[in-house]
């Protein structure tokens, strides 16, 4: 450090991280460039290149806070400690570069607890280990590269975690906006189709493999953004507003190309199609690949794969989108019966993503078991034991939830736990606000609260996390075809605003009830009556939405699985 020098030529001020295009490539430029810092005409210190990599400036502070909502100044500055331990140079290669996000990501699956007690959220959506993640990386590298250096600072680091944190999980435009940087790494305020379709082929290779990359698919979709606004793809440019319209609004699945684990946000007001398309069953009951025979809960992929708990075949079976004709069994169809090959009786079945597995509700047999769902898997997992389970829901953290309709309570386990803590209920069967009678559908929603299809009180219950009782959130007033009221319905689900969604089993219908509206619901499809027309249910059960909102409902007395697209 030099105190109170004074200079009289003049000199260049050089940006702080001196990653200047005319020295980049020099390999001296730790010894040769110089910082000062000087107060009206008199320096008053100066440090090298290298020390200022080890620094961070508050305008980088500032930075850095701005992109990652969920890190405290405190936070970063610790974060940034351990990456000079770790990097003394305070810089990444390549190879580095890959290291350190493959080490951010274990730590979230090993440790997730406690990085949330740091309150360092870092959850990184890409499955780093699926698939051939090279071309990612590269890509990802070359992008946030942003001074060309061909190494990667600590600023820069933490642009990427910005596209992943979970601070802003809830909000998909600012981490849209921070994609759209990252494809526009030239600056020109515009995307063309050729960023557009080689970004969204490596993420894609990455989260599910080279095999799902179907480059004329992602081609056709592309177009469909540039000719939302009347532009030529093939010499023409996306703004940053185009393009958030598009992922936010017109083409959700585009979004959901960027940001896989953007929720299911449905428009205030939405209407649905009265006249359900059959996608699954519908050839009556029976055991054939076609056909389901009572089937109950179901789950819906990202890429519109449909997961059923064919309840009365006691098996799992999936449909691919596009493909009505026959199904795939995917777990049980081995007969009735308790070995670890078969199911008895499914009532629920959800998909792990994490461990690309079925996690399923094996009702008569008193347990929840997981089956791989890769490709030669004969036989499942017992996770949960001597339960009378009835419904399964996973929250973001992968903690399980299952409903116990004999104790009329429901229970949160991680996974490897056997006893669970208490959520909901647990005080005996009755109709107090403290507890339920034979609970069966579940949702956890993102601030953890439970919503109980709490079947024989006819009502809805939402308990907050850490809540004593619940609240009455739909039903409540007695078995019933009034708009205030249920029969005995099943399952559940709860969208980003709050609204709920109810199948009303008894009344051959489904209801939503909004946050404004809490005394009575709305039938959204269905309400015609009992029959087996394209507008009607016999006993609807589970139901839910794809990430394009459409609505899913199992019609299970008519052996069928209905989809009503969005109006």
């Amino acid at each position: 450090m030099v105190k109170n020098e004074t200079i009289d030529s003049a000199f260049v001020v050089i940006d702080y991280d001196l990653h200047h295009s005319d020295l980049k490539h020099d390999k001296d430029k730790a010894n040769k460039c110089c910082i000062y810092h000087a107060t009206r005409g008199k320096i008053k210190s100066k440090d090298y290149y290298q020390y200022s990599l080890k620094k961070l400036s508050r305008s980088q502070i500032s930075s850095i806070l701005k992109e990652n909502s969920s890190l405290s100044k405190k936070d970063i500055q610790q974060r940034h400690k351990n990456f000079l331990i770790e990097y003394p140079t305070g810089e990444l290669t390549d190879d580095e570069f890959v290291g350190e996000l493959q080490k951010l990501y274990k730590e979230y699956v090993v440790s997730v607890d406690a990085l949330s007690k740091q309150h360092d959220k870092i959850l990184f959506l890409f499955d780093m280990f699926s698939g051939n993640s090279s071309n990612y990386y590269d890509y990802l590298f070359a992008t946030n590269d942003k001074d060309r250096s061909g190494t990667i600072g600590f600023s820069e680091l933490m642009s990427v975690v910005a596209l992943t944190s979970i601070g802003n999980a809830d909000n998909v435009e600012k981490r849209l906006s921070l994609i759209f940087q990252i494809i526009d790494r030239n600056e020109k305020n515009g995307i063309n189709f050729q960023q557009l379709v080689k970004f969204i082929e490596v993420f894609t290779a990455l989260v599910k493999g080279e095999a799902a990359v179907n480059t004329a698919n992602i081609k056709v979709i592309v177009k469909r953004m540039f000719k939302m606004f009347k532009k030529n793809a093939e010499d023409e440019q996306l703004s940053k507003e185009e393009f958030m319209n598009c992922c936010t609004q017109k083409y959700k699945e585009i979004g959901c190309a960027f940001l896989p684990d953007i929720p299911v946000n449905i428009p205030a007001n939405s209407k649905w199609t009265q006249n359900g398309v059959t996608i699954a069953g519908g050839h009556g009951g029976g055991y054939a690949t076609n056909q389901l025979h009572w089937p109950y809960g179901l789950f819906i992929d990202d890429d519109q794969t449909v997961v059923i708990a064919d309840y009365g075949n006691d098996r799992i079976m999936q449909w691919k989108n596009g493909n009505t004709t026959n199904g795939q069994v995917v777990a049980g169809g081995k007969g009735q019966g308790d070995g670890l090959h078969q199911l008895d009786r499914p009532t629920d079945v959800l998909i792990d993503k994490e461990t690309d597995s079925l996690i399923i509700c094996d009702q008569r047999n008193e347990r929840v078991v997981r089956w791989s769902r890769r490709s030669g898997t004969t036989q499942g997992e017992i996770l949960i034991d001597n339960i009378k389970c009835d419904g399964v829901a996973m929250d973001e953290q992968r903690y399980l939830y299952v409903s116990d309709w004999e104790k009329h309570e429901v229970r949160r386990y991680q996974l490897g736990e056997k006893n669970g803590t208490l959520v909901a209920g647990g005080n005996g069967r009755g109709d107090e606000l403290n507890q339920l009678n034979w609970p069966t559908y579940l949702f956890v929603d993102r601030d953890h609260s439970v919503y109980v299809s709490d079947k024989r009180n006819h009502r809805v219950m939402k308990w907050v996390e850490g809540a004593k009782e619940g609240i009455v959130v739909a039903g409540g007033q007695g078995a019933g075809n009034a708009l205030a009221q249920l029969g005995s319905h099943s399952g559940v689900f709860v969208d980003t605003l709050g609204t709920l969604y109810v199948a009303d089993e008894g009344n051959h219908r489904v209801m939503r009830w909004t946050q404004e509206d809490k005394k009575q619901g709305t039938v959204v499809v269905g309400g015609n009556g009992r029959g087996a027309g394209a507008n009607q249910f016999v006993f609807p059960v589970g139901l839910s939405f794809d990430r394009e909102c459409n609505l899913y409902v199992v019609d299970a007395g008519n052996a069928r699985v209905q989809r009503f697209s969005i109006k």
